[in-house]
């Protein structure tokens, strides 16, 4: 499975569609283009992109994912598969900067889930998280 990074992103969006790129505003269809990809030299379609590259969103639920992969599964030949989400972290935070560092998304709703108690504090919970897995024995907290 790869992980998309937002600059792949842009320049997959810059180039456009081709040999090995297809975007698709929804899912419909799906099953000719990971044919046309399995019987060439494979691909990746992007989900929630329209023809004119234009970022249009799709909800990317565990239903929508299901039959993603039973149309791939029934695909001649079969077709392998991986989802990414380009979400990406907030602006000015880096991977390295995870548990240092803390910047809210969207202050309106981190500030109702801590007047409401649904948040302990603002900024603890990466650091929290890598705390319990490393107490735990997790060995990906460790690296």
């Amino acid at each position: 499975m790869s992980d998309l990074t937002r600059k792949e992103l842009e320049f997959n969006l810059k180039s456009g569609e081709g040999l090995k790129v297809e975007f698709k505003e929804s899912p419909n269809h799906i099953d000719r283009t990971m044919v046309a990809f399995a019987n060439a030299e494979g691909g990746s379609i992007f989900l929630g992109i329209n023809d004119k590259k234009e970022i249009v969103g799709i909800e990317t639920t565990n239903s929508l994912k299901s039959r993603i992969q039973d149309v791939a599964r029934n695909c001649d030949p079969p077709v392998n598969i991986s989802f990414d989400n380009p979400g990406g972290l907030v602006k000015g935070i880096t991977v390295r900067d995870l548990g240092r560092k803390s910047r809210t998304r969207n202050p309106l709703i981190a500030d109702l889930f801590y007047r409401v108690n649904l948040a302990e504090r603002i900024g603890s919970g990466i650091k929290r998280m890598g705390d319990l897995m490393r107490n735990n024995g997790s060995k990906a907290a460790q690296n």
